[in-house]
């Protein structure tokens, strides 16, 4: 039966073969089609526009190239490349101006300060800026990047949302409870609440408290911008939240939210007149995405940005589609050799650590932050933390020579936490599995998820928790220069704004990322103009990821799995394997 098995394997994953190989051809062609054509069809001409529109989240970093940059549609650009071409157009002679189509724009304030503050600097060159609204309108962090715009455009059909911002919490105890699955949770750290939606059916008062500052200053962050962008009031905006949470275009021109009313064949009469067309000749114009900007020398000094994105765990930076914390993640063996990368390169002059975490793996996290105080024994290490850099994400960062984030980061989260689940009652009772277990001690099966764990077994945990907690302690104590006091006082797993942040001397200054590299250069004697940055890691090329992906699949068939692995399988994935976590809980404003 298991050679069956394996040759039924084996044959299904050669026809896979084909199919990839034949799926690589095709791909080989566009990228020869597109090679020849891609300079022809992105040329920049005289009087373009800029064209950005955000589309979703904008990533901070990219590890694979996608297949819409191998056919040559451009992908999404990342924060540092927004930064980078924004500041290209304002001294290109052929961009005469910015149009700004927000809309889809689904970033975090922290990404959204750092385009707003960038577009605030290119209006300096004298070059306009244009900000319009499709028929949906605009929620308070797209009304937040338009606001910088000299000229800001509503559709007549469309809306602006100017309610306030809000987190909303999930709670899955209820759902557990239903499902005869128990939450064990040991935790360092009364703020600590990353396992409260598997323990409570609502926030504690100590959430309740972070939560609501966080929303509090990101809102203000908000209020600051369209006060000095807008001159308006704070009793305007007031009587908005109050009165009028959602504004028809009239009603926010009449208001001074923005400048006109306009249809989209409007907008483009305007836009020709800015740019010399006439007629129906459109305004020539360059999305953000196809627009390139001239790269260092090979041979300048680097300054090395490090990307730490996603949540930490060990091995290499991957995907995890985890249900309770899935989503990307940056792997420890990655990231040391990255920095490790950084550290010997004798062109490289300082290196800028980009933080976008909220933690993960306690053990990984400790990897990480070795290679980066190793690193800064030789060249400067300067943490840029973008929009959360907390729990382990600020592990790391402490053991950088300077840190900066943004008003809005969500940074701190200093505490640690063990969580495992009993799933007796769901295995008997939900889909009728009878375990028995054969050990060969009396804590051998302390893990196992099939039973609840004793006092004794606690007790083992509660010790390792208090262990790693008083280490995070001490290397904040360190890398920080505070005492250990002080550090238990802002402690305690409790998140803080990157303002705050500040105040607690947890970060250095508040800036984003081109302020960190400034600093960078500053730290090495690097002339503005006289460096290139090196990215790293590496990003994959689309061949590397696919052969990854087709030797993952590979190895899927060939295992010959059973139902008897999956059970296996599920069981190691809700037990206390995964390790301790320094992990902040999911806060998401809208």
């Amino acid at each position: 039966m298991t050679f069956l098995k394996t040759l039924f394997a084996s044959v299904l994953g050669f026809f896979i073969s084909l199919l990839l190989l034949f799926g690589l051809m095709v791909l080989f062609i566009i990228g020869i089609i597109n090679s020849a054509t891609k300079e022809q069809e992105h040329t920049v001409v005289r009087g373009s526009v800029l064209v950005i529109e955000p589309d979703g989240a904008i990533p901070e970093y990219v590890a694979s190239e996608s297949f819409a940059e191998i056919a040559g549609e451009g992908g999404q650009p990342t924060v540092r490349e927004y930064l980078e071409r924004i500041d290209a157009a304002a001294g290109d002679d052929n961009i005469s101006g910015i149009w700004l189509r927000l809309g889809s724009y689904g970033g975090n304030w922290a990404q959204a300060g750092e385009i707003r503050a960038k577009l605030e600097e290119f209006k300096k060159s004298g070059k306009f800026i244009y900000a319009t609204s499709d028929i949906d309108g605009w929620n308070e962090m797209n009304y937040y990047i338009a606001s910088a715009a000299d000229t800001v455009i509503m559709n007549p059909a469309a809306r602006m949302e100017l309610n306030g911002i809000y987190a909303a919490l999930p709670f899955f105890k209820p759902m557990l409870g239903r499902l005869g699955i128990e939450a064990e949770v040991v935790r360092a750290g009364s703020f600590k609440s990353a396992v409260e939606p598997f323990i409570r059916d609502s926030a504690s008062p100590e959430s309740r408290l972070m939560v609501s500052q966080v929303v509090e200053a990101s809102f203000g962050t908000f209020r600051q911008a369209v006060r000095e962008s807008r001159g308006i009031t704070d009793q305007q905006i007031d009587e908005a939240l109050s009165s009028r949470p959602i504004l028809t275009a009239w009603e926010a021109l009449e208001r001074k939210f923005i400048d006109a009313v306009m249809y989209r064949d409007e907008v483009l009469d305007l836009f020709r007149s800015r740019t010399g067309k006439q007629g129906d000749d459109d305004p020539p114009t360059v999305e953000l995405k196809d627009y390139t900007v001239p790269t260092g020398d090979a041979a300048e000094p680097k300054i090395a940005v490090v990307y730490a994105v996603g949540s930490i765990g060990s091995g290499e930076s991957r995907y995890d589609p985890s249900p309770l914390f899935g989503g990307q993640t940056v792997g420890s063996a990655t990231f040391r050799e990255a920095m490790r990368d950084a550290r010997e390169d004798d062109d490289v002059k300082a290196v800028v650590l980009r933080i976008d975490s909220p933690g993960g793996s306690a053990s990984a996290s400790e990897e990480m932050w070795r290679e980066i105080v190793l690193t800064s024994k030789v060249k400067p290490v300067i943490a840029s933390m973008a929009g959360v850099a907390a729990s382990g994400g600020y592990y790391i960062a402490a053991a950088a020579d300077t840190i900066l984030a943004e008003p809005t980061t969500i940074t701190g989260s200093i505490g640690v936490f063990g969580m495992w689940f009993n799933m007796e009652h769901f295995l008997e009772d939900k889909i009728g599995i009878n375990t028995q277990v054969v050990a060969s001690g009396p804590y051998a099966d302390m893990y196992s998820a099939v039973r609840p764990a004793t006092n004794q077994e606690r007790a083992f945990i509660e010790a390792q928790i208090d262990s790693t907690y008083r280490t995070f302690k001490s290397v904040v104590a360190e890398g920080r220069k505070l005492s250990m006091d002080s550090v238990a006082a802002i402690a305690e797993g409790r998140i803080w704004t990157g303002g705050q942040a500040v105040s607690l001397g947890l970060v250095d200054m508040l800036g984003g990322f081109e302020r960190a590299v400034d600093v960078a250069a500053g730290r090495a004697g690097l002339q503005d103009g006289s460096y290139s940055l090196r990215i790293l890691p590496r990003q994959k090329d689309f061949m590397e990821t696919l052969m990854e992906a087709f030797n993952s699949r590979a190895s899927m068939f060939l295992s010959a799995r059973t139902p008897l692995d999956d059970y296996r399988v599920l069981l190691e994935g809700v037990n206390f394997r995964s390790g301790i976590q320094a992990r902040m809980g999911d806060v998401t404003l809208n």
